[in-house]
């Protein structure tokens, strides 16, 4: 016979401590992939409240935007009341425009009689003189 190698193992403790080693390995696998899996969820549902928070933002203001239809029958509801006033204020003007002439053509009649006034005195005062 041959003489015993003093490190020699039996086959059957090798086999099983490479599978308790395997075992090990595997447990800290699934140990890893468990961690990394509830990380990852976590960060899902971070990352869900944040589009959750945006779609939130987006119906707040959306409601606070006035509709199409709604925004047009003001808007001409606007110009009928502008143009209600532009045409007061023409009136107006023209108004004042009639009345600034007729002042201005009364001015010049009193203007033209004050000088035939003032000739007519010319006149009566040197002839009786």
């Amino acid at each position: 016979m041959t003489e015993a190698d003093p490190n020699a193992v039996p086959l059957r403790e090798y086999v099983e401590a490479m599978l308790r080693q395997r075992d090990k390995q595997v447990d800290a696998a699934i140990a890893a992939a468990a961690l990394a899996t509830t990380k990852a969820e976590r960060a899902t549902e971070k990352r869900f409240e944040g589009v959750n928070e945006f779609r939130a933002a987006l119906d707040d203001a959306s409601k606070m935007q006035v509709p199409r239809s709604e925004y047009a029958l003001a808007i001409n509801q606007i110009d009928e009341k502008i143009d209600a006033v532009k045409e007061a204020l023409d009136s107006k003007i023209a108004d004042l425009k009639g009345s600034n002439r007729a002042g201005a053509s009364s001015l010049w009649g009193y203007i033209v009689g004050a000088g035939g006034l003032i000739v007519a005195l010319i006149v009566l005062f040197t002839q009786g003189v």
